[in-house]
């Protein structure tokens, strides 16, 4: 294998071509069952909001949930947002264009605790401006001590109920924004389809063209070599073999090499790729990924011990078909050249 590697040195640009598509394709994979969840999540369940943070809101709100996070967190939120005077003379918080994720994140933590125990406060009918210090400290650390038990996606959906009763507090049409969303998550899932298919297209054609390369030059290089041979030498090998050398033998490394490029290269991507999105959004789960990835590795590895041997077999087989049908062919036309 590797010596056949060798010889596809003047297709290298190619080679690294089909690696670039093969990443590319990959990605794209990964990312649809992504953009699968943020419809089903975001645009249907949560209306196309996306996080605990809200793009605006009321002054009266951003005091109250500044009134409820720690303070080494309120930086955080001061520095998100930007105070402004609204149509109808009151004061709204606009969040800045320039945070974005990490920053986003950050602030989706903070601003979705707060948020809890303001929801927390409605249901319970309790007025959290006229509570004291020392009583909000107490309801931040029973919050906290609960919130432990669930991942921080569920927070942030529970979260995502106030961001809406916000929105249409100010008059936000929610079914728009809904529409919106899921708009632009589905055009963005069939350009990745689309952008996965192409470069499929093209791996397909660039392997096949690197795979043809390799076969014509390894016919050439067989046959040249059998013109070399003496009379003492041919008679080492029967015309049978010569012929599966020349033709299926060298078949079989193209189309080996071509399936190289489209399936083999392409696992690994796959594999690692998704061990690395699973860890990325649930590291929980991510032990069942890499299992998944470590029994079909042994499958394979099962599978080509088995397959080997009964392989050769075959190869035997195909020379001892062409020992028998390649006189009784040459028989055949030299008799109809006779006749003729």
């Amino acid at each position: 294998m590797l010596r056949m590697l060798g010889k596809m040195k003047k297709n290298f640009g190619w080679i690294l071509l089909i690696f670039g598509l093969l990443f590319l394709q990959a990605t794209c994979d990964l990312s649809l069952p992504e953009y699968t969840s943020k419809i089903v999540d975001t645009g249907i369940q949560q209306k196309g909001v996306e996080d605990a943070v809200p793009s605006k809101m009321r002054a009266a709100t951003y005091d109250t949930l500044m009134k409820l996070i720690a303070k080494s967190d309120q930086k955080i939120v001061s520095d998100s947002y930007t105070k402004e005077n609204d149509k109808n003379g009151g004061g709204i918080c606009k969040l800045n264009p320039s945070v974005k994720g990490d920053q986003r994140d950050e602030l989706n933590t903070v601003l979705s605790q707060a948020e809890m125990l303001v929801l927390m406060a409605q249901k319970q009918n309790i007025d959290l401006t006229a509570l004291p210090e020392q009583a909000i400290i107490r309801l931040q650390e029973q919050m906290q001590s609960k919130l432990k038990a669930y991942p921080d996606s569920i927070v942030t959906q529970a979260a995502v109920t106030f961001v809406q009763s916000e929105y249409k507090a100010l008059g936000v049409d929610l079914d728009k924004m809904q529409t919106r969303y899921l708009w632009g998550a589905a055009w963005q899932m069939i350009a990745r389809a689309l952008l996965s298919m192409v470069c499929s297209i093209f791996v397909v054609f660039l392997s096949s063209r690197v795979a043809a390369s390799l076969g014509r030059d390894l016919r050439g290089e067989v046959y040249g070599k059998v013109l070399t041979f003496s009379s003492r030498e041919m008679n080492q090998f029967s015309t049978a073999s010569l012929i599966t050398r020349s033709t299926n033998d060298v078949q079989q490394v193209q189309l080996v090499m071509s399936l190289m490029f489209r399936v083999v290269l392409y696992a690994p991507f796959l594999a690692i790729g998704g061990i690395l999105k699973v860890m990325k959004t649930s590291s929980y789960l991510s032990w069942i990924i890499v299992l998944g990835t470590a029994i079909v590795a042994v499958v394979i590895v099962v599978l080509f011990t088995f397959v080997m041997p009964k392989f050769k077999v075959l190869q035997k087989k195909i020379d001892r078909l062409n020992l028998i049908c390649h006189p009784r062919i040459f028989d055949g036309e030299a008799r109809g050249g006779a006749v003729r």
